[in-house]
This record gives structure tokens, C-alpha cells and sequence, in this order.
């Protein structure tokens, strides 16, 4: 379902849920290291430019991070970079909500993805009710 918060969001959100590949750590360049550190965590709502998602640990804010999403049902995964724009402790001991602003980025799937977006949002409004 479509939500909309009108004190922060500028945009309509999906509630929908995915697995999302969080790379926290990549080896420096020209290092043939078996050091990446990749989370997996699900998201709470996801829009064409940004993703709510809750994990176990905070991540630094303004981090950069190659990120993964996986859409249940779709047959692809989506290739995109984010940028840790706030997180927040839940309720939860060690839950945290983290907020992910999506950049343009030539090598990911963001035009792909803001696609998606919009054809969910499209179905959103054709079946409000499902």
C-alpha cells in the first residue's frame, strides 16, 4: 500500500517488503581482499528515490553504500548506491531504522528502479483496495 507523510516525505511510499544487500564495507581499490562485509535486512517502505530499512546495528551517517534490493516475486535484483541520511533506535533492543537516500549513479539500476517504482504506484492507484 501507497502512504504518504506529509511532514517529512515529498513523495508517495510503498510499504512493500524486499530483502535488501547492504555492502558496509568494500576493500580499498586494487586490494584482492576477501574483506566486504555485506548485511541483509528488509525494508520497511521504499519510494523511486530513497529506502526505509531496519537492521540490527547503525550505520555512519552520510555513508555511501552499494546496495542490492531484491523484490519478492521479481525474477531480478536491483543494483543501487545509497547515501545514510538519518537512522533511528526502535522500540526493539538493537532494531534500528535507517533511511537511504538512492543516488544517480551510472553503474546501477536507478532508472530501472525509479521504473518499478513508478509502475507500483501506478497499480496502487488503479486497485486501492488490494
Amino acid at each position: 500500500m501507497a502512504e504518504e507523510n506529509n511532514e517529512q516525505r515529498s513523495e508517495f511510499r510503498l510499504t512493500d517488503e524486499a530483502m535488501v544487500f547492504i555492502e558496509t564495507y568494500a576493500s580499498p581499490a586494487g586490494e584482492d581482499l576477501p574483506c566486504n562485509n555485506i548485511v541483509i535486512s528488509k525494508t520497511v517502505d521504499l519510494s523511486a528515490n530513497g529506502l526505509q530499512v531496519i537492521m540490527d546495528k547503525p550505520l555512519p551517517l552520510h555513508s555511501l553504500l552499494q546496495l542490492c534490493v531484491e523484490i519478492s516475486g521479481l525474477d531480478r535484483r536491483f543494483h543501487l548506491a545509497g547515501e545514510v541520511v538519518w537512522l533511528a533506535e526502535t522500540s526493539e533492543p538493537r532494531r534500528y531504522l535507517i533511511g537511504f537516500k538512492l543516488l544517480e549513479s551510472e553503474q546501477t539500476n536507478i532508472a530501472d528502479w525509479k521504473a518499478y517504482i513508478c509502475d507500483r504506484l501506478s497499480e496502487e492507484l488503479e486497485n486501492p483496495d488490494d
